[in-house]
């Protein structure tokens, strides 16, 4: 555990770093230097294409809204990242499914990782699903068949229920 000046001086400069995320804006609720944990940062974003089911229909969005939760463990323990806007994604879950977020960088977490590599990551993943590894909730799995249906890898790949 790093001791608690560190730790919030190594947020301050990762989240300084992430100002230079083309499209995404960071708002934190917490005062940098408060002992208060999880830190609660609002991460949105626009310009990234993605998709969502709007009456029916699939349909292109370009902006998002989640929620990264940095723990007192932090960086030696992968933050929490909660999806808030709706989504139709094989590895994000919308958020009336618990917007849970499936990427390789959390999946694989060190300490040496930052957020700006968190959240650049996310952004690729929104753009670039992976429909052969869905999160097992029916709208990631629905995703991972429509993907995979789109791309020519036919129903033989298709995950099941």
């Amino acid at each position: 555990m790093l001791p608690l000046q560190l730790l919030h001086t190594r947020v301050r400069r990762e989240l300084d770093a992430c100002k230079k995320i083309q499209g995404a804006s960071i708002e934190s609720k917490v005062e940098y230097g408060s002992a208060v944990f999880p830190i609660c940062l609002e991460v949105s974003v626009a310009g990234v294409a993605g998709m969502a089911i709007v009456d029916g229909a699939v349909i292109e969005i370009d902006s998002h809204r989640f929620i990264v939760e940095i723990g007192r463990d932090y960086p030696y323990q992968k933050p929490a990242v909660f999806w808030q806007t709706p989504i139709y994604h094989p590895n994000i879950c919308p958020p009336e499914e618990g917007g849970m977020v499936c990427t390789r960088l959390l999946n694989e977490w060190r300490g040496e990782r930052t957020l700006y590599s968190l959240i650049n990551a996310i952004l690729y993943l929104i753009e670039h699903p992976n429909g052969k590894e869905p999160l097992g909730s029916e709208a990631c799995m629905d995703a991972a068949r429509y993907i995979l249906e789109r791309s020519g890898n036919g129903s033989e790949n298709s995950p099941q229920h």
